[in-house]
């Protein structure tokens, strides 16, 4: 995170903070369009607009580039690959994020939430529905992820 500080027209000082933040997705609004696309494309452009180091991280792209101010980074992983936890690892620590946003629940959860813990920066989860919370043995998202399921993990994690 930066500090400057400077001085405005009315002679007071002004803090200007300049922070990085990583969004952590399986998919990217212009390659796969969906609630939660748009709103962390929202997000991460606004903020970007605003001087924040923006970057996001998804394997729907093969190559880095820059859409509106936001530096996407291309994941190799699928979403249940078993090297996704290093890979995002490593993208995360080139990328030395102030802050990581990470939406809906899968394996990049677990991933986030392990570099946030490791390296003591913040990690936003964002949640699309309650579910997303629960632990219940028959839940569709349970069935769906099975005994990889992260909520699980991080709920037992947490406590």
């Amino acid at each position: 995170m930066t500090i400057q500080f400077t001085r405005s027209n009315t002679g007071r000082n002004l803090t200007t903070v300049s922070q990085s933040i990583c969004f952590v997705a399986r998919h990217y609004y212009k390659k796969s369009i969906g609630g939660a696309e748009v709103q962390m494309f929202l997000l991460a452009t606004q903020l970007a607009s605003s001087g924040w180091h923006v970057t996001y991280l998804t394997p729907d792209i093969k190559s880095a580039q820059v859409d509106q101010g936001v530096k996407l980074y291309p994941i190799r992983s699928s979403l249940v690959d078993a090297t996704v936890e290093k890979e995002i690892s490593t993208s995360l620590s080139e990328i030395n994020p102030d802050i990581i946003y990470q939406r809906g629940r899968s394996t990049f959860t677990k991933a986030c939430y392990h570099y946030c813990s490791k390296n003591n920066i913040p990690l936003v989860f964002a949640l699309s529905m309650d579910i997303d919370c629960r632990v219940f043995r028959n839940s569709l998202r349970l069935k769906e992820y099975g005994s990889r399921n992260p909520v699980r993990w991080l709920w037992t994690a947490l406590r």
